[in-house]
């Protein structure tokens, strides 16, 4: 294999006219190593291929106006994969194809981030309805020849952020916040440009949550999986966590997590988010779900 990785880079622009605090930096760097981490599994969708990890740099942060430049370094699992990308990239340079597909998918994921968490909205976006209102994305898409199935994929696999996810978005955006941006460039792309009028009135932490469902974060839990799919990540996976419960619920594989890999092992340690149900009847939190994060 001629190289087992490639370089890509990421930019983040915030017109700010105040400085920006040491923490409010930190923590929108982890933020977007979060999220930017996440993109890598959308992109191996697009392509068919497989990214075995990423690792993410900072080149340099520019002061004044905030900017950010990053390289994002994209390790391929195998030789065969890495053809795999050149193939899905087509006449278009192999690294700038990756760059529009990490930017499409960071956008859709700040989109959605944002559009949950805005003052008195009460219906989620539904990927299938909003892929019209999604036009800095799809125009993206369009500039490397993606056809509507694999934008609908990386809006798809955006649309649905967990709290955690939600307030890496939120952290994404505290700083053009407290630093009197009136708007936030993702990714390089004026497409992809958040004005003032939709983050200026975003909380500085996820809203407590409402109505009968709840969801909570464990981390290096033991779990035990009684059913599994090698090829499927949101069915065909149930299992039990021993330490908080002992009823048998559905098990789903973040992006991220290869089914493949995980398919016949019994007993994993992992982070977990469990979604529970409030049951009127019996006046107590049930869980029915369990969302496998990362396998330790």
């Amino acid at each position: 294999m001629v190289k087992a990785y490639i370089d890509v880079p990421f930019e983040m622009y915030y017109d700010t006219k105040n400085g920006i605090p040491i923490e409010d930096a930190i923590e929108q760097l982890r933020a977007l190593n979060k999220i930017i981490g996440k993109q890598a599994a959308v992109v191996s969708s697009v392509a068919d291929a497989n990214i075995e990890r990423t690792e993410i740099f900072v080149n340099e942060l520019v002061e004044g106006s905030w900017q950010e430049k990053l390289c994002i370094r994209l390790f391929f699992k195998s030789e065969e994969d890495y053809e795999k990308f050149k193939t899905a990239s087509g006449n278009i340079d192999m690294k700038d194809w990756i760059k529009v597909v990490i930017a499409m998918g960071f956008g859709a994921f700040m989109l959605y981030s944002i559009q949950q968490m805005q003052p008195k909205k009460e219906e989620k976006p539904q990927v299938h309805i909003e892929i019209n209102n999604n036009s800095g994305v799809v125009s993206l898409g369009k500039s490397i020849d993606l056809t509507d199935d694999q934008i609908n994929k990386v809006l798809e696999k955006n649309s649905k952020p967990n709290k955690a996810e939600k307030q890496a978005a939120l952290d994404v955006m505290n700083p053009a916040k407290n630093g009197g941006a009136t708007q936030v460039k993702m990714a390089g792309y004026e497409q992809l440009t958040i004005p003032q009028s939709d983050f200026e009135s975003l909380p500085d932490e996820v809203p407590t949550q409402e109505g009968n469902e709840r969801e909570s974060n464990y981390a290096n839990t033991d779990i035990y999986i009684y059913a599994s799919d090698r090829d499927k990540s949101t069915v065909g996976w149930a299992g039990i966590v021993p330490d908080l419960f002992e009823n048998r619920v559905k098990f789903e594989l973040e992006d991220g997590v290869n089914p493949n890999t995980l398919h016949g092992q019994r007993k994993v340690k992992a982070d977990i988010i469990v979604h529970e149900k409030y049951i009127a009847s019996q006046k107590a939190y049930k869980p029915f779900k369990v969302t496998i994060v990362k396998v330790a």
